[in-house]
């Protein structure tokens, strides 16, 4: 086994794209990059939350842009290539446990101890971010994860529940979001 250090606190996010990247998210308030083929960090990214923990981490399809939700209800999104911030936005109003993008990489989905399911149009980066409700459980959301091919999504909940959420019209859910 290969162990990578690298964190000061408890690890509470994982998120592989590609062959051999990872991200991991700490309570130290960082996001760490590994190459698995590395030993040490390729980079480490600290919280634009005053320190507020990584909750969740995701990348975007073409390993561009990290997004990751926070203990203090807001989410990031960081260029990995120029490694800098792009946006900081608050979604939710609790913890943000989940965020996972779209195929097309310009949704993001996150999922938030606040009980609601929101999508976030990432598009563009120097406007306004727009969330929308998608979905709601009766406690805490715990993981969100978009279909692979269709306009839909599937959560769970501590309410011990997994929601299949499905759209039949997904210009309808884009538009919202416009």
């Amino acid at each position: 086994m290969q162990a990578l250090s690298g964190h000061k606190g408890h690890i509470y996010s994982l998120y592989g794209w590609g062959v051999q990247m990872v991200v991991s998210g700490s309570q130290d308030a960082t996001a760490v990059i590994w190459d698995l083929r590395m030993s040490s960090p390729v980079s480490v990214i600290p919280s634009q939350s005053r320190g507020s923990a990584f909750a969740a981490v995701a990348v975007d399809g073409g390993g561009l842009v990290l997004a990751s939700g926070h203990e203090d209800s807001s989410c990031m999104l960081w260029d990995l290539r120029k490694s800098r911030p792009l946006r900081h936005f608050r979604p939710h109003t609790s913890e943000v446990r989940s965020v996972r993008f779209s195929a097309g990489g310009h949704l993001l989905l996150t999922g938030s101890y606040d009980q609601t399911v929101k999508v976030t149009d990432v598009r563009d980066f120097q406007t306004d971010l727009t969330s929308s409700l998608v979905a709601h459980h009766r406690d805490k959301v715990i993981q969100c994860r978009w279909h692979p091919a269709e306009f839909s999504f599937i959560t769970t909940s501590v309410d011990r529940t997994v929601g299949c959420w499905i759209s039949t019209d997904r210009l309808r859910i884009d538009q919202t979001l416009e």
